[in-house]
């Protein structure tokens, strides 16, 4: 079993992709070949077939401890790649790039949430704007304004421009730091037979709320679950057994001592 300790989170930036096109009249008059939906459309299109140009697979500091903590419980031939990342990391990046799960750990997520465009009550008449809305999720943020650039070059081909609305992002903690240190130490004396290790959670939590407060921000619950009941995580009859909150109730002890 592991307690896999989340150091950080994928954050969460959104950006309004927005085409203009003097037009004027019936959308039956004209034939023109040049409309504010097909210059966002045709960014829409070059963005995504060339997202994984965009934002390539990498191995950030604390994905790849969580696999080189694991190459001690690990069997042939997984210890071999994953205790060797440095060399193999060609070979198992292509591999995971092909998993979206995977993938969430080493890139930049991209997407295009919403479209809108035109009067929906008369939609024989041309849309002067279209509008779409560009999700992105990245683990660093130097990284997504990097590949922004690209998006950005893109966007000057087909008139769209490209807005930042909204940004949330967590700074990462240092699992070499004491704060993890001694969440580390009590887990090892709590839970003996479990492996500790820091990971990225692709998901999200409102812990990222305390990044302008906090210097260190760990996303844990010191709740050892069954496979039956992690299945139940945020399903069907989600529940932990009685003897999970004494668990929880030593834990939590012992840290507040220890602080």
């Amino acid at each position: 079993k592991s307690a896999v300790v989340a150091v950080h989170e994928k954050s969460r930036h959104m950006f309004r992709c927005r085409a203009e096109i003097d037009s004027k009249g019936h959308g039956g008059f004209g034939g023109s070949k040049d409309s504010a939906v097909e210059r966002l459309s045709r960014f829409i299109t070059e963005v995504s077939d060339k997202k994984d140009k965009i934002y390539k697979g990498t191995f950030y500091p604390e994905v790849r401890a969580t696999f080189e903590r694991h190459v001690p419980y690990m069997a042939f031939p997984m210890n071999v790649l994953f205790g060797n990342i440095g060399l193999f990391a060609p070979v198992i990046k292509k591999i995971m790039m092909g998993i979206p799960a995977a993938s969430a750990m080493l890139s930049t997520g991209l997407s295009f949430t919403t479209i809108t465009a035109g009067d929906t009550r008369d939609p024989q008449i041309k849309a002067k704007a279209a509008e779409s809305t560009l999700f992105l999720r990245c683990v660093r943020e130097e990284d997504l304004y990097e590949g922004l650039k690209t998006i950005r070059k893109i966007g000057e081909k087909y008139g769209v421009t490209v807005e930042e609305i909204a940004r949330d992002y967590c700074q990462p903690t240092d699992f070499q730091g004491e704060a993890y240190k001694t969440v580390e130490a009590l887990l090892h004396e709590n839970f003996p037979d479990v492996a500790v290790v820091p990971f990225l959670l692709t998901a999200g939590t409102d812990a990222r709320h305390f990044t302008d407060v906090a210097d260190n921000i760990l996303r844990f619950a010191p709740i050892d679950l069954s496979k039956k009941q992690f299945a139940t995580i945020h399903a069907a009859d989600e529940h932990i057994g009685i003897e999970n909150i004494g668990q929880c109730v030593v834990f939590y002890k012992d840290l507040i001592q220890k602080m």
